[in-house]
């Protein structure tokens, strides 16, 4: 049996952490039936993948009307943008990858 000692204090930061822990368990393909490959199955990625964001508290790291909690740590917010890139990079074919512009991997990156 483990002991107490041993066991990490429920502050926010650790539950936020563990959060976003099971969240990257989640595997996008279990989830987005239909990949993003151009502008006919928009609706329906985009459907698939707000279901997503939501079932994992992620909706507002997206969308400004859904409030991202206030005591998310930098740290904490910065896995969980990788994450969603991730999962968005996961759910799309080669073909849109490709076509992403230059002020979009500037976005995502940072960088040319």
């Amino acid at each position: 049996m483990e002991s107490s000692a041993n066991a990490l204090p429920s502050t926010p930061a650790n539950i936020q952490d563990r959060g976003c822990l099971n969240a990257s368990n989640a595997n996008v393909t279990n989830f987005i039936s239909v990949k993003l490959s151009g502008k006919h199955s928009y609706l329906l990625w985009k459907a698939q993948i707000l279901c997503m964001l939501g079932s994992n508290d992620m909706r507002g790291i997206v969308d400004a009307a859904f409030v991202t909690p206030r005591d998310y740590g930098s740290e904490t917010m910065s896995k969980y943008n990788y994450l969603v890139k991730c999962w968005i990079f996961g759910s799309v074919t080669k073909d849109v990858l490709v076509m992403c512009s230059v002020s979009v991997r500037r976005k995502l990156f940072g960088k040319n």
